[in-house]
This record gives C-alpha cells, sequence and structure tokens, in this order.
C-alpha cells in the first residue's frame, strides 16, 4: 500500500519491528445511520506483536497509544511518488478515464468517495450500491451547486379567491372543479347562490331536501343523464312534502 509517499508491504510472517505501519479502520456514524469509514494509522514503537504506537494527528502533534484491534501490519518498502487525493469523506465523484477490467460498466458512473484503502486507491460506494475502488486520477470530484431557497414575494393587497383564480386560470383549474363546477354554472346567477336564497324561506328541517332538488334541477341539461337527475329532483321534494305534512299533522 502506499501511505504518504512511502510504500508499504503487508506483513504476513508473523514478525514485527520498530518502524512498521499499523492500520485499522473506524465506522462513523450519524443520527444512527452508517457515514464513513475512517483509516487510522499507527507506526509501532517496539518489536511486540500489539506495540506500543505512536500516531501523527492532522494538526501534526503526535500521541502514543496502542491501536484499536483489529489491525494489519505492514513494513516499509520504498519512497514512491504518490498521486494526491483532493477528496473528502462523502464528496460526490464520477469515474472517468479508469482502465481496470470494469471500465465499461464503471466509467461515467457516479458516487460517494468513502476513504483511501490499504493500496491507496479510492474507494467509491457507487450509485446502485457496489462499493468498488479506482485510482485517484481516475476520479472527478463534481462540484454540487447549492439550490436557491424560495423567492417568496408578499401581496401587497389582499385579493379575493375569485380574482386571484380569474389571474391564475392554470394554477386554480383544479380548485374551480371544487368551488365552481361547470354544470352548476351554466345560468346567471351560480347554482349555490339560488340554493341559498331559495332555502332561506324554508323550515330548517326540509331545507337540505329543497337545496337538492334545486341542484339536480340546475344540472340535469348539464350531465349525461338528464332523467335520472330529474327522478332525483322529484324524491327530494318528495321527501320535503312528507316532512312537512307529517310536521302539519301534529298540530
Amino acid at each position: 500500500m502506499i501511505y504518504k509517499g512511502k510504500e508499504y508491504r503487508e506483513v504476513k510472517d508473523g514478525s514485527a519491528k520498530i518502524g512498521d505501519l499499523l492500520s485499522t479502520t473506524k465506522v462513523s456514524y450519524k443520527d444512527g445511520q452508517f457515514s464513513h469509514f475512517d483509516k487510522l494509522y499507527y507506526f509501532a514503537l517496539d518489536n511486540e506483536q500489539y506495540p506500543l504506537t505512536e500516531r501523527i494527528m492532522k494538526n501534526g502533534s503526535r500521541i502514543q497509544a496502542y491501536p484499536p484491534k483489529p489491525f494489519k501490519r505492514y513494513r516499509y518498502v520504498k519512497d514512491v511518488e504518490e498521486t494526491p487525493v483532493k477528496f473528502k469523506a462523502g464528496d460526490k465523484v464520477k469515474v472517468i478515464g479508469y482502465s481496470g477490467s470494469s471500465r465499461e460498466i464503471t466509467n461515467g458512473r457516479v458516487g460517494k468517495f468513502m476513504y483511501i484503502n490499504d493500496f491507496g486507491k479510492c474507494s467509491v460506494l457507487l450509485d446502485g450500491g457496489a462499493q468498488l475502488s479506482f485510482p485517484p486520477e481516475s476520479l472527478k470530484l463534481i462540484e454540487e451547486a447549492p439550490v436557491p431557497k424560495e423567492q417568496i414575494i408578499p401581496l401587497k393587497k389582499s385579493k379575493k379567491a375569485h380574482d386571484l383564480i380569474n389571474q391564475s386560470p392554470n394554477i386554480f383549474k383544479q380548485s374551480d372543479t371544487v368551488n365552481s363546477p361547470s354544470h352548476y354554472n351554466q345560468t346567471k346567477i351560480e347554482a349555490i347562490d339560488i340554493i341559498e336564497d331559495v332555502t332561506a324561506g324554508y323550515q330548517s328541517n326540509v331545507k337540505y331536501h329543497i337545496g337538492n332538488a334545486i341542484k339536480y334541477l340546475i344540472r340535469a341539461p348539464f350531465k349525461n343523464n338528464t332523467v335520472e337527475d330529474l327522478k332525483k329532483a322529484v324524491w327530494y321534494i318528495q321527501r320535503a312534502i312528507e316532512k312537512l305534512e307529517s310536521e302539519q299533522n301534529k298540530h
């Protein structure tokens, strides 16, 4: 693997030396959900299998501690020219110019940069769920433009609902089917106004029936089944008559 311009090879013979590089993975969570991985590196300060180590912090300070388990042990091989990685965990990246075996299905895909693995490659969680590794030079950072806040322009003067409907017929078209259905708006006066005016003179126990009768009479010529609506109007009128006659018989 490559770390800070040096190549290290994994130690598999069980030996331990001062200066060995120990690598471990830290999993981070946010709001109870997986967030990202962090690779942590420690340099062995003794020849023990579980050594005291030194870790160089981001601010340059050095701390001595025993590394968290499990970890992998690597040994220095040579200095190398390292490709700088300019991504941070969570960055949105696009795979470009990748020449590996999966190039035909990965080039052009977008994903989230996770971390640098032990071989100096970028671990990327691709859209769709697959997590693969790519050389840093085969990834391009995708700059996401900030979403502009919605601009709200307050009305200087309040307007009645019907004024807004008249000015924006397309926006309120759906509301018109509730507030002013076409089959109730074929006369010079809207049906609701006629119903309210006519039923005002009736007793409260038959207002509903008279109102419904008027409604069916008004809409009958403009609906698909005129005869059915007329029969409904008759039914409600007959019902109102029965209620009124019942009231008269009580007296």
